[in-house]
């Protein structure tokens, strides 16, 4: 048992921690499980999601079909996948959360789906997005001079 039971000792009382993000209280966030033993817990994938999404908004899933189920193996098969950061960063960033012109919000396709999306919002690319249009933005430039 050894180093391993440890390990797993010490994922299970992380796992089992509330874990709060930004002041938003996400429960029992279970990600941190879902790559032991190379299983992968699908439907808490899914209770952390509609968790997140209840709390600020989102769009909440109702059912994980086979588009999803893949996405989400795909997604957790990368080693730099981290599902509680990427929650975060959704929290922190306004225009992922719909406060942009078009009332656009992140969803779970667009997290898990995507091999890609997930990196940008890490990176930060929709971080004090105002999603301006360029008539807008003309305005505030001629008024400057």
């Amino acid at each position: 048992m050894g180093e391993v039971g440890t390990q797993e000792s010490k994922l299970l009382r992380i796992a089992n921690s509330a874990i709060v993000l930004s002041g938003i209280s996400l429960g029992k966030i279970g990600v941190i499980l879902m790559k032991t033993k190379n299983r992968i817990n699908y439907e808490q994938v899914k209770e952390d999601w509609n968790t997140l999404a209840i709390e600020t908004g989102l769009r909440t899933i109702i059912k994980l079909n086979d588009k999803r189920v893949k996405g989400v193996k795909n997604r957790l098969r990368d080693d730099d996948f981290d599902m509680n950061e990427i929650f975060e960063k959704i929290i922190e960033t306004p225009f992922l959360l719909g406060k942009n012109d078009k009332g656009w919000q992140v969803d779970f396709d667009f997290v898990f789906l995507s091999d890609h999306n997930w990196v940008k919002i890490i990176e930060g690319k929709y971080d004090s997005r105002t999603n301006k249009s360029l008539g807008s933005i003309y305005a505030e430039l001629t008024e400057k001079t």
